[in-house]
């Protein structure tokens, strides 16, 4: 990999933290709006929504805080934020996984579910450990890039999920419905 410039890597905070406040408004203005309408399992569904928001909103600081600590702090300092947002995103994965499987336990799609999960879990697993790997337990800029570049797409690919899983739990909720008034 070529040397990583600071403005690559201040592109990249501006890029995370642009999309996490969008996610915030998404989240907190938009989509809580509507689950507040449901009528079906309200509770497991806003659960789920706000497992998927606080895994996403943390991959997104993993790219801000890590990109903005290469630039200002020594690379020592990056590592140790880098490593502490990731076991942050840990923490949020293991409750995202559990809130999933509620989710798609009441919906019946266990299998679609599963193999999600599956991927989820390798994808970050991937994107917060290559940077050790590479740099042999002591990752430098080049290497906390990657988990940054890493750790950026998957917040993109991880908000586009929770953004469409919004339709399904809206299709749930309207079959209920019509299961209800039949």
């Amino acid at each position: 990999m070529r040397p990583v410039s600071d403005a690559l890597l201040l592109d990249v905070a501006s890029i995370s933290a642009t999309l996490l406040g969008l996610l915030v408004v998404a989240v907190f203005f938009y989509v809580e709006t509507g689950l507040r309408r449901l009528d079906q399992a309200h509770e497991v569904f806003a659960a789920y929504v706000r497992a998927a928001a606080r895994l996403t909103m943390g991959l997104y600081l993993v790219a801000l805080t890590t990109a903005l600590a290469l630039v200002a702090l020594e690379p020592g300092w990056a590592r140790a934020i880098f490593g502490a947002t990731g076991l942050a995103v840990l923490a949020s994965l293991v409750e995202f996984t559990r809130r999933a499987r509620a989710t798609a336990k009441l919906m019946g799609t266990t299998s679609w579910s599963r193999l999600q999960e599956i991927l989820v879990w390798a994808c970050v697993t991937v994107a917060l450990a290559l940077p050790w790997l590479l740099g042999v337990a002591v990752p430098d800029r080049e290497d906390l890039t990657w988990g940054i570049l890493l750790a950026l797409g998957l917040g993109l690919v991880s908000t586009l999920n929770m953004l469409l899983s919004v339709f399904d739990i809206a299709k749930f909720e309207n079959a209920a419905r019509t299961r209800h008034d039949e």
